[in-house]
């Protein structure tokens, strides 16, 4: 079941659907099928701004 990011061509509402199988999905706004797939990109954070400990790392004050 993936998630995918649409926006309508007719209302222009943008929005997230699981889509399952073959099923056409339509704009829950307005009900229009005219969608076009948004290209999702994966976020991550920029070079040298993450404060995050790695996975091995030991935790801050021990322990």
């Amino acid at each position: 079941m993936p998630l995918y990011e649409y926006i309508c061509n007719d209302c222009h509402k943008e929005f997230e659907l699981l889509v399952f199988g073959d099923k056409q999905p339509d704009c829950p706004e307005c009900h229009s099928e005219q969608l076009t797939k948004k290209l999702s990109v994966i976020s991550s954070p920029a070079a040298g701004t993450s404060n995050d400990a790695g996975v091995c790392d030991p935790l801050p004050g021990g322990g």
